[in-house]
């Protein structure tokens, strides 16, 4: 045995969660990007080390074979009472990132259901065309603007309005070299005391119906944020009603934001899940939550956005949430996004930001597909797949011409 080869097999064992999917691979001796437990005794080292961490294994990713393929035969949107976690979460909650050496590529074209290309009013990249560009050459085949604001979901729709058609019918064919764009209409819970000022329920009504078909396809970003409280909770809880209504009014999905406000959220939402389309179409964005949680808004019915949160730092307990569930559960669940300017999957990506406030874009969708595939031990083209078949069907309405 070579001592190339010799050193490839002593490392192996590290990387098996992730075989399926992945080859040709470039090791170095540094040690890859890990979650952590909040409280494990090693974080603070952990930290100091990242700083000084300039490179770690390095795997080149392919869509080669899975030794894990999913054989479930049914169809989407199966019964709600079907999907049920474990009574308590899997032990281990810990994972162990590579650094990729490319950005993985997919025969499946990605879709990212939520991207704040606009910010919330003020210009977040100064060549919009740009990032769009670099999205469909990193294999980004539609991209979601959220809707911030009541102004900036009448900008999105300005901006689109002069763009080509991106209706549904694009995305039944072959995959095409440009990047389709889409928007939602909504206000953020940090801006909920600005919604009546800017027009409310109405105003929201008119972006939505002056928009071409396939363009708006959701109500938000709405929901419940205490973290931070900018605005007053219970501001925030009557502009959340307002898009429930005008979500079931239209009968358009929901992109949703909640954060440290679960119980008010679920009291809330609840009533309105069976007068939405489906009850998947309410879309709970950039979870990060708990195994509990988890397991409320799968009974809801609910899909579940994924960020690059998934490959940040000490993020245990989503981890731990989405392998209890486990990949036969979730798949026609999942939707995958970029939350670009925020979230950039830094543990994975070939090299460490400068900062965690370095710009996130559309393009580094592909990581956060290759993050997922690695948390939930499944092959990468498989998760590619199969968020992307669930973004057409909750948010596009687009069905697979197989009927999975």
């Amino acid at each position: 045995m070579s001592p190339i080869n010799a050193r490839f097999w002593r490392v192996l064992p590290l990387m098996s969660p992730i075989n399926a999917g992945l080859s040709r691979l470039s090791l170095s001796t540094e040690t890859a990007g890990e979650l952590q437990p909040a409280d494990d005794p090693g974080l603070k080292k952990r930290k100091k080390r990242d700083k000084s961490h300039k490179s770690g294994k390095s795997v080149s990713v392919c869509s080669g074979s899975s030794k894990r393929k999913s054989t479930d035969p049914t169809g989407h949107g199966r019964a709600v009472e079907n999907i049920k976690l474990q009574s308590r979460p899997i032990a281990s909650s810990r994972v162990k990132f590579p650094l990729l050496t490319e950005k993985p590529r997919y025969t499946t074209k990605l879709i990212d259901i939520g991207a704040n290309l606009l910010g919330y009013g003020t210009p977040v990249f100064p060549d919009i065309d740009s990032v769009v560009r670099q999205a469909a050459e990193s294999g980004v085949g539609d991209i979601v603007i959220i809707g911030a604001t009541i102004p900036v979901s009448k900008q999105a729709q300005t901006l689109l309005s002069s763009q080509p058609d991106s209706g549904p019918e694009e995305l039944t064919g072959a995959a095409t070299a440009r990047c389709s764009l889409h928007f939602m209409a909504g206000c953020h819970p940090h801006k909920a005391s600005d919604f009546a000022r800017d027009g409310g329920r109405p105003a929201l009504r008119d972006v939505i119906m002056a928009a071409n078909q396939g363009q708006c396809i959701a109500v938000g970003e709405c929901g419940l944020d205490y973290k931070y409280l900018s605005s007053p909770e219970d501001v925030q809880k009557a502009v959340f009603r307002e898009h429930l209504e005008l979500a079931v009014e239209l009968q358009k999905p929901l992109f949703l934001h909640e954060r440290g406000a679960h119980n008010d959220f679920i009291d809330l939402l609840s009533p309105y899940i069976p007068r939405l389309p489906t009850a998947e179409s309410a879309c709970i964005h950039c979870f990060t939550g708990n195994w509990e949680q988890l397991q409320t808004y799968l009974d809801l019915g609910c899909s579940i956005g994924i960020t690059g949160w998934i490959a940040g730092s000490h993020k245990s307990a989503v981890v731990a949430a989405l392998r209890t569930a486990g990949w036969e559960r979730l798949r026609d669940r999942l939707m995958i996004e970029s939350d670009a300017p925020s979230l950039l999957p830094k543990y994975i990506m070939p090299t460490k930001p400068e900062s965690q406030y370095e710009k996130n874009v559309p393009a580094n969708l592909p990581y956060v597909c290759c993050a997922l595939a690695w948390i939930l031990k499944v092959d990468p083209e498989e998760v590619a797949k199969a968020t992307t078949e669930n973004a057409r069907r909750i948010f596009l309405n687009v069905i697979p011409e197989n009927g999975l």
